[in-house]
């Protein structure tokens, strides 16, 4: 697996404009994550765990939000892979979509990622 954080955010370090989800956002995303949320990578493993514990067979499992696909991932290596589980990873970013097609090509189990607003509702 790539390093989950694979480079660094310096994005902030000039005047950006308008944020958006873009290409320079998803590549720095897992830096910009780790260091503005606290205790970061243990919430990704609790929610692992969790969803691991409670996945129940020929189910899917959708993760929300799910930018990178760094959280799909773990959860995929983490899954009984005879559970006959599928992963759906919605994001309204292409750009985050695209890395998470490029996370997710380790994926032991089959995944299908949407474009959605969720705001839009699907």
């Amino acid at each position: 697996m790539e390093d989950s954080i694979s480079k660094r955010d310096t994005l902030f370090n000039q005047d950006i404009g308008s944020f958006k989800f873009d290409e320079s956002v998803a590549n720095v995303f897992e830096d910009m994550l780790a260091r503005s949320i606290p205790m970061y990578q243990e919430c990704q493993s609790l929610a692992v765990h969790w969803c691991a514990h409670f996945a129940q067979a020929n189910t899917s499992v959708y993760d929300l939000g799910c930018s990178t696909g760094t959280l799909l991932l773990k959860l995929a290596q983490s899954l009984e892979k005879n559970k006959a589980i599928t992963l759906f990873g919605i994001d309204n970013s292409q750009a985050m979509l695209e890395k998470s097609r490029k996370t997710l090509q380790k994926s032991p189990i089959p995944f299908h990622l949407i474009e959605e607003d969720l705001n839009q509702g699907l």
